[in-house]
């Protein structure tokens, strides 16, 4: 996978950077909780999608538990041949606006759980 080209990529979005931690599971990540986990697929194309909020504990489950099991993970594939600039733009408008509501949304469902748990904290 192309490292340097993801730093461009996420230089050219605003508030997002490279999260290179473990470099076979890169991630975009921004200051506000989101990431984006990026693999590559085929050797031609990066496969990008969005992770879902942890709860509590730090668990991922997934939007789908949160949410129903019709809304899937938000994902986008693009072609890693292509100039950073445009597919950040492409991410930008097909990604990250449908990934930030639904993880907006996720987080809602996540902190309504806890609330109707913590009800019986001082039992």
């Amino acid at each position: 996978m192309d490292t340097q080209k993801l730093i461009v990529v996420a230089a050219y979005l605003d508030g997002w950077k490279l999260d290179s931690r473990n470099p076979h599971r890169p991630f975009l990540i921004n200051c506000a909780g989101l990431s984006i986990l990026v693999r590559a697929v085929n050797g031609q194309r990066w496969e990008l999608s969005g992770s879902s909020p942890t709860d509590s504990h730090g668990r991922y489950y997934g939007f789908n538990y949160w949410l129903g099991r019709d809304v899937e993970q938000p994902q986008k594939s693009v072609s890693h041949k292509r100039e950073a600039a445009h597919i950040a733009a492409d991410l930008q408008r097909r990604l990250i606006p449908g990934y930030v509501e639904l993880h907006a949304q996720a987080k809602a469902a996540i902190e309504k759980h806890n609330s109707a748990l913590s009800w019986c904290d001082h039992i």
